[in-house]
């Protein structure tokens, strides 16, 4: 497995886009990321995948705004 850091931009910052991280943990969970951490509450997400960076970067895009609306 691979490791991965993933910087989302524009999350709980000023008041908007507000996820809380256990919940954006569960749902990267959910899509196959493993041993997924957070960092702080500013989107910054440590995880294992054998998948390739252009899918991860796609499935964590699609499943963000699934699930959070952004």
């Amino acid at each position: 497995m691979m490791i991965y850091i993933a910087l989302l931009r524009g999350v709980n910052g000023g008041g908007r886009n507000k996820i809380k991280m256990a919940e954006l943990r569960r749902a990267l969970e959910a899509i196959g990321f493993s041993q997924v951490q957070t960092y702080i509450q500013s989107g910054n997400i440590l995880f294992e995948s054998n998948e390739r960076e252009e899918s991860l970067q796609k499935q964590t895009e699609k499943r963000i705004e699934e699930e959070f609306g952004f």
